[in-house]
């Protein structure tokens, strides 16, 4: 008998029910004004190849390039997602070479910021997450393991941990390294505040203390084995259906804003204007994607300084660890 394909069935059902939401994903809700969220997580380790993960099942694969997280991305259009191919799999996406092409023709921000807005899609990162069980943490995560797509601000916060190669000074102590080494690692503290209408995750961090897994050592491979197969978790990217939609959209047949500056060019081009294209277009790509091959720069004592609760948040990992370690000698 042939072996269900159970990723496969799962994205149909999604598909039928109108709705891709999954019960293991972590969505942080929009933070009102004045308010603010604090969630203590620890990023597991990437899965490999046969791999257990959650449900019994074996991972199919690894994460591309060994990366802890998996980058993904999608367009919005008529109240609908689509899984961008440039973000998930670095193939072409005909709708972010419109929004590239489109980019090259004027200088002015706010329209640039529109283009961008509109063409574009913006990369999440989805990792696993263990969430510390204190009090800290809500009590129905408490001890879960979840996915959880961290947006850029958190991923550049993991990217210069990953390019520090110390602890820094003792004035300014700092997260370095695999931040998600279970015998030496760094927990995530997300703090989420608003600003704009929207949640600001400038003041989370990867605490500098370096601690295993702050869980129970007989619980840690239970901990591992609940891991998601995020990429299964996405439907499959179609570059034709990209395609068709670039289309709909030079004929003015969807719901995109037809002002003149957000327009394709016409048609008709000569072979040097054909050129002087390719060449800008590789340019913008590389600015989109600079950060990939250069470390970004460590973020000023200033801006650490005004981050409320430091020290605080360091002494409770402490606390929370010997809690640990006298239930595990009982």
């Amino acid at each position: 008998m042939k072996k269900a394909d159970i990723d496969s069935i799962r994205k149909r059902l999604r598909k039928r029910k109108g709705s891709s939401r999954d019960v293991n994903e972590f969505r942080i809700p929009n933070v009102t004004p004045g308010d603010s969220k604090t969630f203590r997580v620890f990023v597991l380790p990437p899965l490999s190849k046969g791999d257990t993960v959650a449900g019994g099942e074996k991972a199919p694969g690894a994460f591309p390039e060994g990366f802890v997280f998996y980058e993904h991305g999608y367009h919005w259009i008529d109240g609908q997602a689509y899984q961008c191919p440039r973000c998930h799999d670095r193939q072409q996406c005909a709708l972010c070479n419109l929004g590239f092409e489109l980019m090259r023709k004027t200088d002015e921000q706010t329209e640039r910021r529109k283009i961008s807005r509109v063409y574009l899609a913006s990369s999440k990162y989805a990792v696993n997450v263990y969430f510390l069980d204190d009090d800290k943490n809500p009590e129905e995560l408490r001890g879960k393991v979840m996915w959880w797509s961290a947006p850029k601000t958190v991923f550049d916060k993991m990217e210069a941990c990953i390019y520090n190669t110390d602890a820094g000074a003792d004035d300014d102590p700092q997260a370095y390294g695999a931040f998600w080494d279970i015998e030496s690692g760094h927990v995530l503290l997300i703090k989420v505040g608003e600003q704009g209408g929207f949640n600001d995750y400038k003041q989370s961090k990867l605490l500098a203390k370096r601690v295993p897994l702050p869980a129970p050592e007989d619980k840690i491979d239970e901990i591992l084995n609940s891991r998601h197969w995020v990429p299964g978790k996405f439907d499959e990217r179609d570059s034709d259906m990209m395609q068709k939609l670039v289309s709909r959209i030079l004929s003015n047949d969807s719901g995109f804003d037809d002002d003149e500056n957000t327009k394709a060019p016409p048609k008709e081009e000569k072979k040097e204007e054909k050129k002087e294209e390719k060449k800008e277009e590789k340019k913008e790509e590389k600015k989109e994607e600079k950060k990939e091959d250069t470390p970004p720069p460590k973020e000023e004592k200033k801006e650490e300084a005004t981050v409320p609760g430091g020290d605080a948040d360091e002494e409770d990992l402490d606390a929370l660890l010997a809690q640990i370690r006298k239930k595990e000698k009982k």
